[in-house]
């Protein structure tokens, strides 16, 4: 909870923001004829995603669901600054989900409580995840993992199926040496 506060370097990359908007997220929903009218972002750390699709025109409301609640808030958002896992208290319908390398951090019954969660708020989205051990808390020798879940991308599409969120497409990232890095997901 505190590494947002307290760290301004954490999170994505301003430029990595952008270009997975513009070239993931953006092109996912024309190929789909999908709309992010009301976009709600899981994990939405300091809204970075949740304002790029506004100001390309992607999402006109954004809703951003993490324990980290930005000071000062991005304008034109909404935010809910609770688990991921816990009911979303928006009273409207969303169109779109976001969650960009935020489920690696949760796990168990935590997990299975947000995907079920993004279902619920809307019936469309696209999420990235991480494949690979966290690199951030080691260089900073915390305690304990920031990624709490590491498992494959075939077991990531089991589980999200398991809560009916069917994929329209995904894709694997590997390293070099073969290993998955990271899955992408459209549904």
């Amino acid at each position: 909870r505190s590494i947002w506060a307290n760290d301004p370097a954490y999170g994505t990359a301003p430029e990595w923001v952008s270009d997975t908007v513009r070239h993931r997220i953006a092109p996912f929903m024309r190929r789909h004829g999908l709309s992010g009218e009301t976009t709600v972002d899981f994990g939405a750390g300091d809204g970075r995603y949740l304002v790029e699709m506004q100001k390309r025109g992607l999402c006109r409301m954004g809703i951003g669901i993490d324990y980290h609640k930005p000071n000062p808030m991005p304008r034109g958002l909404l935010w809910f600054a609770q688990d991921m896992g816990e009911p979303v208290p928006y009273k409207g319908k969303a169109n779109f989900v976001i969650s960009c390398d935020a489920l690696e951090h949760v796990c168990g019954i935590t997990l299975n409580e947000t995907i079920k969660n993004m279902r619920a708020a809307a019936p469309h989205g696209w999420a990235r995840v991480s494949l690979v051990d966290d690199t951030y808390g080691k260089a900073r020798g915390l305690p304990l993992p920031l990624h709490e879940t590491l498992m494959t991308a075939h077991e990531w599409l089991i589980l999200f199926t398991h809560w009916s969120i069917k994929p329209l497409e995904y894709r694997v990232y590997l390293e070099e040496s073969g290993r998955q890095r990271a899955l992408e997901i459209g549904w």
